[in-house]
């Protein structure tokens, strides 16, 4: 599902801008005072962990802005601690990425991180495999080792948010090319068999249609 007629909404201040990449192709500019919005996802796995036994991988092509601060690349409520999900986040030339279900976590981190220049980041989660985190084509960071957590009611966040944190705080100055989810941890080599849920969200496919729809793709 390529979402050419979708609801992601873009927040902030300024209308939002797009670029021409080096493959020919465009990306959505976000400019530090912009965020992505995908709204309530619940009912599906990247909207709720809980409801994907096979794990998840997000796949995306991005360009940060280095930067000394904190920045959110993207969350869905991992770094709240009343709640659950998942969150990236960029820091000092290092990118951090913490799952979290009800009763565990998960966290990895990846140094000398560059900015100013298109990376392919994949992040890959299962309860049984761990957590993985690739850059280009290699993996920089590899942990099956989860810490408990303390036992309490964690709910599920209502939005998934693309260059903020889930509070719409701490945004990323960044330009995005492309963004998937699929309901699985998977590889190039194999994909789980059957009717695995996959989300795309094409921002050289969609960019055009943000300059006609009052900042609503």
């Amino acid at each position: 599902m390529v979402t050419t007629d979708g609801s992601i909404i873009v927040r902030g201040s300024g209308p939002p801008v797009q670029v021409s990449t080096l493959s020919g192709g465009k990306a959505l500019v976000l400019s530090g005072s912009q965020y992505l919005s995908l709204g309530d996802l619940t009912d599906t796995c990247f909207g709720d962990l809980e409801k994907s036994s096979l794990g998840m991988t997000i796949t995306l092509s991005v360009k940060l802005t280095s930067s000394t601060s904190t920045c959110y690349v993207l969350s869905n409520g991992g770094e709240i601690p009343s709640h659950y999900g998942y969150a990236l986040w960029y820091s000092k030339n290092y990118l951090h990425f913490r799952v979290n279900n009800k009763i565990k976590e998960w966290v990895a981190s990846v140094p000398d991180i560059r900015g100013d220049e298109f990376l392919r980041i994949q992040m890959k989660w299962s309860s049984q495999s761990g957590l993985q985190l690739i850059v280009g084509s290699e993996v920089k960071a590899s942990t099956k080792t989860c810490a408990s957590r303390v036992p309490q009611q964690y709910t599920v966040f209502t939005d998934l948010v693309i260059g903020g944190s889930s509070e719409k705080t701490k945004l990323c100055e960044m330009t995005i090319e492309y963004i998937s989810f699929v309901c699985a941890f998977v590889n190039d080599t194999y994909f789980p068999p059957g009717n695995i849920f996959f989300l795309i969200i094409d921002l050289r496919i969609i960019v055009q249609h943000l300059f006609f729809s009052e900042n609503i793709i």
